[in-house]
């Protein structure tokens, strides 16, 4: 369990807060995890394996009329001599990346960079204190009233 946090924007530290839905990240502090999925180094190695045992077979065939008959046979054993391997191995792995980062209301730095990333993304953005406070001055007059 991590008990410190690292901006990963500012290098500030923050300790962790109290245990909630996020886990005992520090109040507003944001949580950012990078997943991609990607094929398994592994399960490629076995498929190149395959392949070169495959052309290495055929190419001690000397005959074009038995090449095709061949093929197939030779494949045929390849796949079976590596099934297992291959039922065990993942074709997919999963990398993933997780960064913290510091309420972006608590500096003008982070909320910036912050935005920079959400902007383009589509997501809401971050107001300025002093945006939020002047939205909210002039909702008051606006607002429907409540009955």
């Amino acid at each position: 369990m991590i008990t410190t946090y690292e901006c990963a924007l500012t290098g500030i530290s923050a300790e962790a807060g109290e245990a909630g839905p996020v886990g005992t990240l520090p109040p507003g502090w944001i949580k950012i995890t990078f997943a991609r999925q990607m094929l398994n180094p592994k399960w490629i190695a076995i498929q190149q394996l395959k392949e070169a045992m495959v052309n290495n077979f055929l190419g001690q065939i000397q005959k074009a009329e038995d090449r095709q008959i061949q093929q197939v046979a030779v494949n045929l054993q390849v796949e079976a001599q590596f099934a297992a391997l291959e039922a065990q191995t993942q074709k997919y792995t999963l990398v993933e990346e997780v960064l913290y980062t510091a309420a972006p209301e608590s500096d003008p730095s982070i909320r910036e960079a912050f935005n920079a990333i959400r902007e383009p993304l589509g997501l809401e953005t971050f107001a300025d204190a002093d945006e939020a406070e002047d939205d909210e001055a002039e909702g008051e007059g606006d607002a429907p009233a409540k009955s």
